[in-house]
């Protein structure tokens, strides 16, 4: 958020994993007073960053790293470049994502 110059409150969206429950997870998120959205266990993933990991990895296959320490240094500079289309795409899509899980009444959706 600090990156982004978000100065403004905020809340934190996670999926709810348990590796998100972690008590050292849950213990950094208080330390840093980040307030966490409060999500129901086993719910329908209809966060979009999804989908931004699909163009992420497609970018990075492009590129090609071959190590680790490569591959750290790459993917900011990808990110940094997330055409604005992408973003905007991803949020304008929240409303059809919400609509389908409710048609399937919480069950698979094509996102």
């Amino acid at each position: 958020m600090r990156k982004l110059r978000q100065n403004q409150p905020f809340i934190f969206q996670q999926d709810n994993a348990p590796c998100h429950r972690a008590k050292k997870v849950v213990e950094w998120f208080a330390e840093q007073k980040i307030e966490c959205l409060k999500w129901p266990a086993n719910s329908p993933d209809l966060n979009c960053i999804e989908n931004l990991w699909s163009w992420l990895d497609r970018e990075l296959a492009k590129v090609g790293p071959r190590s680790l320490d490569e591959l750290k240094r790459i993917v900011p500079d990808i990110l940094e470049k997330v055409p604005k289309s992408i973003t905007e795409n991803l949020v304008d899509s929240i409303p059809r994502r919400i609509n389908e899980c409710l048609k399937n009444k919480g069950g698979v959706t094509r996102y």
